[in-house]
């Protein structure tokens, strides 16, 4: 999250404010609800590759539109409902008999939105303003192999980045050159096998060191240079030490990749890998890596069962923020903290019945997985990438055949 305020339950929805259940909602969106991969909303919910839009309810690949529910498609549209033009009085009541702000009301239109839009063909890969790039959701980007990225050149499997170049494989980095191998390096520069050391430079298996110039393995350290192992040295020793660490590291096959697995401090199944490449215990274990069997949450302690929940919101007073919910699919206990009602009272949508853990795990599965297919494009037949599978069931364009159909 970056310049970002009063977000809940959210990853990656930098410079927006009061958004809950959001992944990937950015650029100076406000008051948006369980929305995918969008930018620049406003009072929106349960969008996707959506952006510039207003007061918009279930759509998909929105553009430029307001006061639209459950759309597909369209492009500088006011007041549709199922791609459907309606007046705008005609609109506003067809909106209320949906009866939005009741939990049976929302899940009811949300089934035949997701049946509404299975009809309509989609892009092989979300790309915008972009050259010689394979990939999802990226923006601005030349040369380029990744995802959810803007602003990059000449770099490849970057992830949730902002201003790469001549990088390869970067998480969740801003601004990077000529780095390899790290996870939130912003501002670096010739950074390699590290994390989180940001502004420095020439730093190479380090962690945690900020405005700091040529490091090796080191931590925490502090507008330093020519440190190895924390330990100061000069100029000529650095080089002289470092030139020995890399041939040694290099004739034991151990430099030039990123940090071991095994160094990990968290159990597999309590981080972002597990979400992307899902193993069982047994299989974590027999790889050697950690599990973690202790996982921070209760069961069986609610005092308040989902079916006693107001199916409308408006119905909800403050007495449900003493209250524990339990999650309908996983049993997991949750509650609502103040922030959050108010939220969703101002928004008018219901209380959720699933634990965040939960919501950010079906919210996840509305994305394409982070891979790349070679598939033929149901227009035009020619070969293109796309990261849709070719066992799903939509009808994917290429881009010259989409953009036909919603211009």
């Amino acid at each position: 999250m970056w310049k970002s305020q009063d977000c809940l339950y959210c990853r990656i929805c930098d410079q927006s404010k009061f958004c809950v259940d959001c992944e990937g909602v950015k650029l100076g969106s406000e008051l948006v609800y369980e929305s995918v991969d969008s930018k620049r909303l406003y009072r929106c919910a349960f969008l996707q590759n959506s952006e510039n839009c207003n007061d918009c309810f279930f759509g998909f690949d929105l553009k430029g539109c307001s006061d639209c529910s459950a759309c597909v498609g369209l492009r500088q549209k006011r007041f549709h409902i199922f791609n459907k033009p309606y007046s705008e009085e005609e609109y506003r009541k067809r909106v209320a008999e949906f009866n939005l702000s009741f939990r049976s009301g929302l899940n009811g239109l949300h089934t035949q939105f997701i049946h509404f839009a299975q009809n309509f063909p989609r892009k092989n890969m979300n790309l915008q303003n972009c050259e010689n790039c394979l990939g999802d959701h990226l923006f601005n980007c030349r040369n380029v192999i990744g995802y959810v990225s803007t602003n990059s050149e000449h770099s490849h499997w970057i992830e949730r980045c902002d201003g790469p170049i001549w990088c390869y494989d970067q998480i969740q980095s801003g601004s990077p050159e000529l780095c390899y191998e790290c996870i939130t390096n912003d501002n670096g520069y010739m950074v390699l096998f590290s994390l989180y050391c940001n502004q420095s430079h020439y730093t190479f298996y380090s962690d945690n060191c900020v405005h700091c110039d040529n490091l090796f393995g080191c931590i925490s350290l502090r507008r330093k240079k020519y440190c190895i192992l924390n330990k100061q040295y000069t100029k000529e020793e650095y080089e002289k030490l470092t030139g020995s660490i890399i041939k040694k590291m290099q004739q034991e096959g151990i430099f030039g990749e990123f940090f071991s697995i095994e160094m990990s401090p968290y159990g597999y199944n309590e981080t972002n890998a597990a979400e992307f490449f899902p193993f069982t215990k047994e299989e974590v274990i027999q790889n050697g890596w950690k599990w973690r069997d202790d996982l921070p949450y209760t069961t069986g302690k609610e005092t308040l069962t989902s079916q006693n929940i107001p199916d409308d919101i408006k119905n909800v007073d403050d007495s449900i923020l003493q209250e524990i919910l339990a999650c309908e699919q996983c049993g997991k206990n949750y509650r609502i903290i103040r922030e959050e009602l108010t939220f969703y009272r101002s928004l008018e949508i219901p209380i959720p019945a699933y634990c965040p853990d939960c919501r950010n795990r079906k919210r996840l599965s509305r994305r394409n997985p982070q891979r790349l297919w070679e598939r033929i494009c149901k227009k035009c037949r020619e070969k293109m990438f796309s990261t849709y599978s070719p066992e799903k069931p939509e009808n994917v364009y290429c881009e010259k055949c989409y953009l036909k159909i919603v211009y």
